[in-house]
């Protein structure tokens, strides 16, 4: 049937639904959940067909479990019916009323909208669940499910239209577009005259693609972040049991948890006793709980050490290689360090004149110790590192080394009298070039540590698109441009500062 067809049969069915009574209503709902279990057999063999798709499309595990249906779980949809029957019925409720002076009264009572479109993706269960909602409303809905799961999806709303039909309800009180392109999506999105309204429901990529391509209003959903919090009080047997069945029972469902809140004061007693029961059922866990450990009174995070002391051993592996056996004419590492360096020394130079020497080999050191370090957590590492540079900690450090270079080269170059330059150009500023010394370490770590962690975070989400969305390469790419880009920064600004500090007028 073509799209607008579809589109006018709803429309025209939403006027008759819009007289029905409650009983009416409750009626054909109860009736449409029991012919649903009846034509289960027909379901599951329509699913079979989606799934058998699923696996040849190489579709993950979580989804395949998200679009299976069997007896059990199409007795819970049609449970799911009777409950939506057992409802109050709101149309007609008012929920205001007020006196104008001049007697007229004005009210707010609860009406149908019309025509529901409902786009979702492989869940066939939305497909009821839309359904009873707007039916149970006065509403038609038109469906437009995703191609994994368009057998199971003409199955269930045959058995629904037939149920309706023999009810002497109009059977476009719920349709289902059978067509999968996003060409009759993109058409569907633009049916201004039959279509009231939009509901996306899935993934972020499909509800902004609906926002932004719709003319019909859309009421927009969330995508959803299921929270679980263990306070210090909680059963550590209950909280284990309460979190392995949210998070594992079913994973790809849109209210599996994926958000874990401990309380600080049993992180230590509680995470390993969950740790242990998350490991046999292969989840992965992303936490933000660093692992610290006490020392003279401080505080070493070990992730950040590790991630240090691996980027100090492949600065000094580098600088190994590149310099063992030197020739003239530099080949292989020897010869991509020497134009590193010279882009360094093009850059950087003019601004440092005749003191360039002095501090070249510590510009590189700091360009390089900053690149490998961002890399670490930047390139596909499959999570076992982190960069040392997404640790505030790290970027504070490098920009208070940053500063005394600057303070210990100037002390250097011109003595004492280097301080002079607080009360330059007029005593009366001293005070704000005190707080411009304070201001360049902190934005130089703020700086580099911000875009470090965004870097990561946006990686994160690539890495977290569908399997079919073609992400490793420009992961890759934009991975090697942030990493290089800071570093260089880095560098820059250290080089200006010592510039500035160096120069006959400062």
């Amino acid at each position: 049937m073509e799209l607008e067809q579809i589109c006018q049969g709803a429309k025209a069915a939403s006027q008759k639904l819009a007289t029905l009574g409650t009983n009416e209503k409750n009626q054909a709902l109860t009736a449409v959940a029991s012919a649903l279990v009846a034509a289960s057999a027909d379901i599951i063999a329509a699913n079979k067909e989606d799934l058998e798709n699923g696996k040849k499309n190489h579709m993950p595990e979580g989804l395949l479990d998200r679009l299976m249906l069997n007896k059990a779980r199409i007795a819970q949809i049609a449970e799911g019916l009777q409950q939506v029957a057992a409802l109050d019925d709101p149309i007609g409720e008012v929920l205001s009323m007020k006196k104008r002076p001049n007697g007229l009264m004005i009210g707010k009572k609860r009406v149908p909208l019309g025509v529901v479109g409902m786009i979702y993706e492989a869940r066939p269960n939305v497909t009821v669940d839309a359904f009873g909602l707007c039916f149970k409303t006065g509403n038609a809905v038109i469906l437009k499910g995703g191609s994994d799961a368009i057998h199971s999806n003409i199955a269930i709303v045959s058995v629904i239209q037939k149920t309706l039909e023999q009810l002497g309800i109009p059977k476009e009180a719920a349709s289902l577009i059978e067509d999968t392109s996003r060409d009759t999506a993109a058409a569907f999105m633009k049916m201004n005259q039959y279509v009231d309204v939009l509901i996306p429901r899935g993934g972020a990529g499909l509800i902004r693609a609906v926002v932004n391509q719709a003319t019909i209003p859309v009421i927009e959903t969330g995508t959803g972040n299921c929270h679980i919090f263990v306070d210090e009080t909680a059963d550590f047997d209950m909280a284990v049991n309460i979190i392995m069945n949210a998070k594992t029972q079913r994973i790809g469902v849109c209210n599996a948890c994926e958000s874990l809140v401990i309380h600080e004061k049993i992180v230590d007693t509680f995470m390993p006793k969950l740790t242990e029961a998350l490991q046999k059922k292969n989840v992965e866990l992303h936490a933000g709980h660093h692992e610290v450990v006490q020392w003279l009174g401080l505080t070493f995070n070990i992730d950040t050490l590790i991630a240090t002391w691996v980027t100090m051993a492949i600065v000094i592996l580098i600088t190994v290689l590149a310099t063992r056996g030197r020739k003239l004419v530099p080949v292989g590492l020897q010869n991509i360090v020497e134009s590193i360096l010279e882009g360094l020394e093009g850059q950087l130079a003019p601004n440092l004149g005749r003191h360039w020497p002095m501090v070249s080999s510590l510009l590189f050191t700091f360009f390089l110790f900053i690149f490998v370090g961002n890399e670490l957590g930047l390139m596909p590492t499959l999570k076992a590192l982190t960069s040392p540079t997404s640790d505030i900690n790290t970027t504070v450090a490098l920009a208070l080394c940053s500063t005394l270079v600057v303070w210990v080269m100037g002390i250097k170059v011109k003595g004492l009298s280097y301080f002079k330059h607080f009360v330059r150009p007029y005593k009366a500023l001293l005070i704000l070039n005190i707080f411009e010394e304070i201001a360049r370490p902190v934005t130089l770590a703020f700086r580099l540590f911000g875009n470090i962690v965004a870097g990561e975070i946006l990686l994160e989400v690539l890495y977290n698109l569908p399997w079919f969305v073609p992400v490793p390469w420009i992961w890759i790419a934009f991975s090697l441009f942030i990493g290089i880009i800071q570093a260089f920064i880095f560098t820059v600004l250290t080089a200006s500062y010592l510039g500035m500090a160096l120069s006959e007028e400062h």
